[in-house]
Formats: C-alpha cells, sequence, structure tokens
C-alpha cells in the first residue's frame, strides 16, 4: 500500500518543482539516497535480529523512520492535483488496464518503462539469489552476502551521480546504452568467474572473490547510468495531468517483470539449472533485451529532438 501511492507521488512531483534541465540531478538523487536508505535499512535490520526484543526495536525504528518522513514532507512545496476531476474506478482490473493503456499511447514512454521493469528484474534476480549464491558458491557467510548487497547497492549509487556529471543537465539517452551494455558485459563477466570459482582456504584471501565484488559494483555503476536517464525521460515525455498514472503503470510492470523473472528462475532451478548458469543467462538477455530497447529509445528521442 505504502509503495502504490509513495511510488506515483515521488516520481511525478519533481517534474512540478523542477525544470527539464534539472530533472537528471533530481533523479540521481532520488535514486542514490533510494539505494543508500535500502543499504541502511538492510544493515540494520541484520543488526537488530541479532539482539534481545529485536523485533520490538525494529517496529520502534520504523515507526521512527516513518515520523522524520513525515516531518520532512511538511517543508516540501504544495504541489496541487493537475487533473483533479479525473474519474476513477474501484475497479482493480479495470483501472489497471487504463493505466497501462495510457502508458502505451505514448511510444517512447512505453518503451522507457519497459526498459525500466527490466532494470528491477534484473535487480531482483541477483539480490534474491545472494545469500542461496554465497553458500552454495562462494562457501560464505552472512557478513559475505552484506558485503555483496553493499558494493551492489554503493555501485548504483555512483553510477546515479555519476549520471548527472555526464548528463550536464540534460536527458541523454546515449547512457542508457551505454548502461545497458555496461551491464550485460559486467554481468557476464561476473557469471563466469562464479562458474570457476574455487573455494579454498579464506574467502577474503581469494582473488576470484575480489574479482567477483568488482563486477558486481560494475553491474551496479552501469544500473545507475542506465536507470537515471530512463526516469527522467519517463516523466519529462508524460503529460503532466497524466504524469503520476504514468509512473503507476511503470509501478505495475515493474512488479510484472520481476514477479516473472521469480517465475522463470524457480522453473529453471526445477531443470537442473544452478545460480551461476542463472546469472549467465540474465546478463546475457539483458545485453540483448535491454540494449535493443536502449538502442530504439536512443534513436527515437534523438529523431524528436
Amino acid at each position: 500500500m505504502h509503495s502504490t501511492l509513495f511510488g506515483p507521488i515521488k516520481y511525478s512531483i519533481i517534474p512540478q518543482h523542477m525544470g527539464e534541465n534539472e530533472l537528471i540531478s533530481a533523479n540521481a538523487l532520488v535514486e542514490s539516497g533510494t539505494f543508500a536508505a535500502i543499504l541502511l535499512g538492510t544493515l540494520m535490520g541484520g543488526i537488530v535480529s541479532g539482539i534481545p526484543n529485536g523485533g520490538v526495536i525494529a517496529g520502534i525504528a520504523a515507526i521512527g523512520v516513518a515520523l522524520i518522513g513525515y516531518a520532512f514532507s511538511r517543508y516540501i512545496p504544495s504541489a496541487p492535483s493537475l487533473s483533479p476531476q479525473m474519474p476513477f474506478s474501484l475497479n482493480l482490473f479495470t483501472q489497471t488496464f487504463n493505466t497501462l493503456r495510457l502508458a502505451y499511447q505514448n511510444r517512447i514512454v512505453f518503451l522507457a518503462i519497459l526498459a525500466i521493469s527490466w532494470f528491477w528484474l534484473y535487480g531482483a534476480l541477483l539480490l534474491s539469489q545472494f545469500p542461496s549464491f554465497v553458500q552454495t558458491v562462494l562457501m560464505g557467510d552472512e557478513t559475505t552476502v552484506t558485503i555483496l548487497l553493499s558494493l551492489f547497492t554503493v555501485g548504483i549509487g555512483i553510477g546515479s551521480i555519476l549520471c548527472e556529471r555526464l548528463s550536464h543537465h540534460s536527458i541523454r539517452p546515449s547512457l542508457v546504452v551505454v548502461g545497458a551494455i555496461g551491464m550485460g558485459l559486467s554481468g557476464i563477466d561476473f557469471a563466469l568467474t562464479a562458474q570457476h570459482f574455487t573455494a579454498a582456504g579464506e574467502i577474503y584471501a581469494n582473488p576470484q572473490f575480489f574479482h567477483i565484488l568488482f563486477d558486481l559494483t560494475l553491474i551496479g555503476v552501469f544500473g545507475g547510468l542506465y536507470s537515471v536517464p530512463l526516469y527522467a525521460l519517463m516523466q519529462g515525455r508524460s503529460e503532466a495531468h497524466s504524469r503520476s498514472r504514468i509512473i503507476a503503470a511503470n509501478n505495475i510492470l515493474n512488479a510484472l517483470f520481476m514477479v516473472a523473472g521469480a517465475i522463470v528462475t524457480m522453473v529453471l532451478f526445477e531443470s537442473g539449472w544452478d545460480i551461476p548458469d542463472i546469472f549467465l543467462l540474465i546478463a546475457v538477455a539483458t545485453l540483448l533485451v535491454a540494449g535493443i530497447i536502449a538502442r530504439i529509445i536512443h534513436t527515437k528521442a534523438k529523431n524528436e529532438l
């Protein structure tokens, strides 16, 4: 429920307070801040879970964070609704269909949504498999999982800020192409290294482990380069009166892609695939699918300029 309301508001309010030449900077801050918060929450959750009454402490902390967020939100300038008379259906399926149809009518925005959804599919697949990957392939422990998660998250933050520096305050679809290719190539190297990983001796003295960490960080960096221009493109090319619904459509497709990815992963496991094989498949698919979508977006956006 929180994400249903917060997501569309978070991204649609940015263009109401920022000019088009500020969208990249704003989205870079939002993206890096989001993943920094995810990392901090994960680390704190791990610490709290290991102490007495950890559940109570976690609940109090969650309420405290919510109150802090509310306090900061009071300082956000007013952003009145741009379509207050918009009809709304309580029929879940009708409303969802109408929302997706609205996004589909704007081709470049819909392509941006598909590309963003692929990014979340890739990221969700990696993150969901980290614990099993560390246990069965790297022969590590919970600390190793935290290291992998931390570097991936830090990489996305670095990539987001780097995108802002390289964009010079304008939406550059070419960075989406660079990001897609980078995610694919670094992901392939990551998977191949994992396939040939030899768990012998202390993991933190194993050069292959640092190779994996380097690749994982690169995936995050290129992921930031890839996703930030897509969010800015989605915002900048959406009509102001329908922007929140466009972003809602993005959230719907993000969720569908992640669920589809989880189902495919389950089927592959049942077929005898192991985790490095699945990592290799998603990396190759990213190089092909995300690369093709990114190239189409780059060409179409360039022609419209």
